[in-house]
């Protein structure tokens, strides 16, 4: 790397503040406090790590601020590898230089733009591809070989160890190459693998689809857990802790035993937490999503239950996206869990497979207003009895929908089991995760199959689902001999029980890391919301509920739409839910829009709702500054992650749009446990309380800013266009091939 010594110089001064910004950064700060990082300006190279596991960094490597991010995260990953390495085993040595180099690589696309890494001066290795497959039969291209030499330096080590490398060695990293491929790159970019493209981080706008950041924002605050919540620092920490761990199993060749020993503990860990039901009567399959368990139970029960089935989904638009594909057997999206690409809508049944029809049973009128419970059960018996007549069912049962609602009731599920025995088959949709255990546990105890997640109310990274099987369709599950080999493309041989005779017949993959990654995290939050007492819950909750309430109330534009019908209580009662019940306290709270003209009677559609909950999630206090609205500026620029729109309706024809605000278990553990958001609980909490009203203050400035907020879209869509490279790098097409 060479760099103009006029512009950058050796200022030592300059140098080390290039260092401390580098060093500051979101992403690279958790990894450094066990690390001494320096620069030398005269070093010849981008970088050195020592044998004590220091890292030296070069003025020129500190010359831009991208290729200094680019070449540290490097450094660091050389740094963390030290303790793996064996002095006298090339393989070793060469296994860190390529890893390192891939991680980095990985790390760049992931957090910088094309434009950006075009523009930074990196070292010349970074555009050769890495030797990701070397000849099996222990040779190696000569450019391999000279890529390789180029890299031992940055370790402290000759790169002439390569010609001395054995036939063995090549064989012995070739081998290495498929299991550290799978751990290669950065935690917060791992964490968006393995799953389907609703993962996917845009590069232009730097989130998901569903607003979630690629690294933890401590200016955010955050009250969309009815979607999907971004990572925790915490959280992100516990994640690098076990990708570390797989680091060092992987040097040992025992990357597939460490992956099946922590899909072990989670699944444990989500029936302690969950329901606390014996192991030794539930099996769990962990799965990317809820709609994968959707898929998984779907295709289990066609398998297992006698005749055509037909699956009744309750209230489609307010589950999730892809559920009715996923209820008939069908892939939901373009890309699998496991990256295989695929055609949405294609069913993934064998063709001599009897279809999976389904029916779809409302639970709102054409005004939006939830049915009465004797008329929306009256429906669920009439459609369930026809389905058992032609064949089986399966029912579906929300604990709760995405606007907080649930049904149908306990009883009723009861009604229908004794009524229709084993061709009804039920699974009950707890993805929200706003129950306590043992109401969870009491829908196992009727043989219902459960979905659960780590990612909704429990606020662990999306996505992390799971599908609780209890007796006695764990049996009959287990003595399946044959399943659609689609679901090859969804699971891997960790995620399932592996006493089945279908989950070594059906899944080739041996493990998932991106989400065993997601559901270690979301395990930590699970044993955080355990700890709290149930009283305390209650009570944070409730106080939440009344600020929300109230600032909606105070907010002419916001029109609260209700969850619960007029003829049942707050949630579906179960057993006794006793005085400290936390589910009987609403923790979503949905909402329409008025039109942004004053005394405007027209609500805001679909698509403008999706602009509020963009705008929200982002700093506009310099377009307010520009506006003239200096003491709106703070509003303006706070930072609000809500549950996206959600559109509600009878049927296609009519239709409207909520937004939601959430509270939720993560939230309260927050309050209770986090000393530095205040001394006690009652600070923590008046604190979190104090959010409430800026983010209806936020809303009420973006309606009344609606026009020049367009604009602004308009100037920066078109800025984008004009300056935007021809491709921005994804997984795809990459900057940097690794």
């Amino acid at each position: 790397m060479n760099a103009n010594p006029e512009e950058f110089g050796t200022d030592p001064i300059e140098l080390q503040r290039r260092l401390n910004d580098v060093c500051n950064r979101t992403e690279l700060r958790p990894l450094l406090p066990q690390r001494s990082v320096g620069y030398v300006p005269s070093l010849d190279l981008p970088f050195l790590v020592d044998d004590q596991g220091s890292i030296l960094m070069s003025s020129d490597a500190l010359a831009n601020p991208v290729s200094a991010a680019v070449v540290l995260r490097q450094a660091i990953e050389l740094s963390i590898l030290l303790p793996f390495i064996s002095s006298s085993s090339p393989c070793d040595a060469v296994t860190a230089a390529w890893f390192a180099l891939t991680t980095a690589k990985k790390y760049a696309n992931f957090h910088f733009s094309h434009q950006q890494l075009r523009a930074a001066t990196l070292p010349a290795y970074f555009k050769q591809d890495a030797p990701a497959a070397i000849d099996p039969l222990g040779t190696a291209a000569p450019e391999v070989k000279q890529h390789l030499k180029s890299l031992l330096p940055l370790q402290g080590m000759d790169g002439s160890l390569i010609d001395r490398m054995s036939s063995s060695d090549w064989n012995a990293l070739s081998a290495r190459a498929t299991s550290f491929g799978a751990i290669a790159g950065p935690t917060e970019y791992l964490i968006t693998t393995g799953g389907d493209t609703r993962l996917s981080i845009s590069p232009d706008s730097e989130f998901s689809r569903y607003g979630c950041r690629r690294t933890p924002n401590v200016d955010l605050v955050s009250f969309g857990s009815s979607t999907a919540t971004a990572i925790t620092a915490q959280d992100l920490e516990v994640c690098e802790r076990h990708r570390q761990s797989f680091v060092h199993s992987a040097f040992e060749t025992r990357l597939p035993q460490a992956a099946a020993k922590l899909a072990g503990r989670i699944k444990r860990e989500i029936l302690t937490f969950c329901v606390g039901s014996d192991p030794r009567n539930t099996s769990v399959l962990l799965c990317s999503s809820g709609t994968d368990a959707e898929l998984f139970a779907s295709c289990l029960v066609a398998e297992a239950l006698p005749g055509p089935v037909t699956n009744l989904v309750i209230a489609p638009a307010e589950t999730g996206s892809g559920v009715t594909l996923a209820a008939a057997g069908c892939h939901y999206d373009n890309r699998t869990p496991l990256g295989t690409k695929v055609r949405k809508g294609e069913s993934i049944l064998p063709p001599q497979h009897a279809a999976i029809e389904v029916c779809t049973i409302p639970c709102r009128d054409r005004r939006g207003t939830l049915l009465p419970r004797g008329e929306f059960e009256a429906r669920i018996v009439q459609a369930v009895d026809r389905a058992v007549a032609s064949g089986s069912c399966l029912l579906h049962v929300l604990d709760a929908a995405k606007t907080g609602w649930s049904g149908p009731d306990i009883s009723l599920v009861r009604q229908l089991r004794n009524r229709h025995g084993d061709k009804l088959a039920i699974i009950v949709d707890a993805c929200q995760m706003r129950s306590p255990k043992r109401s969870l546990a009491e829908y196992l105890q009727l043989g219902c199959l459960l979905q659960v997640t780590g990612s909704k109310s429990f606020g662990g990274p999306p996505f992390s689902g799971a599908l609780l099987v209890p007796e006695p369709l764990r049996q009959k599950f287990a003595k399946l001999t044959q399943c659609p080999p689609g679901l090859g493309d969804y699971a891997t041989r960790v995620d399932w029980p592996r006493d089945w005779g279908v989950t070594d017949q059906t899944l080739n993959v041996d493990y998932n890391i991106g989400l065993l990654l997601r559901w270690s995290a979301a395990t930590r939050q699970m044993r955080r919301f355990a700890e709290v007492p149930a009283s305390m819950r209650v009570e944070i909750l409730s106080t939440l509920a009344k600020t929300i309430r109230s600032c909606i109330a105070d907010s002419p534009a916001v029109v609260p739409v209700s969850s619960v019908p007029a003829s049942l209580p707050a949630r579906p009662q179960r057993t006794s839910p006793g005085p400290t019940s936390w589910d009987q306290v609403p923790t979503i709270f949905s909402f329409r829009l008025r039109g942004t003209s004053a005394g405007s009677s027209t609500f805001l559609s679909h698509a403008e709702m999706k602009s509020v909950h963009r705008w929200l999630n982002q700093d506009l206090s310099q377009i307010a500054e520009k506006l003239g609205d200096a003491d709106e500026r703070e509003i303006a620029g706070s930072i609000f992650h809500i549950g996206q729109p959600v559109e509600l309706c009878a049927d296609q024809r009519d239709t409207f749009s909520v937004l939601r605000v959430s509270t939720g278990a993560r939230i309260v553990s927050r309050i209770y446990h986090d000393l530095s958001r205040g001394h006690n609980v009652a600070a923590r909490l008046q604190r979190e309380c104090d959010q409430i009203p800026k983010l209806f203050a936020k809303l009420d400035w973006i309606l009344r800013r609606w026009e020049q907020l367009e604009a602004a879209d308009s100037a920066t869509s078109t800025t984008t266009t004009d300056t935007a490279a021809p491709s921005q790098p994804t997984r795809s097409n990459p900057v940097f091939k690794a």
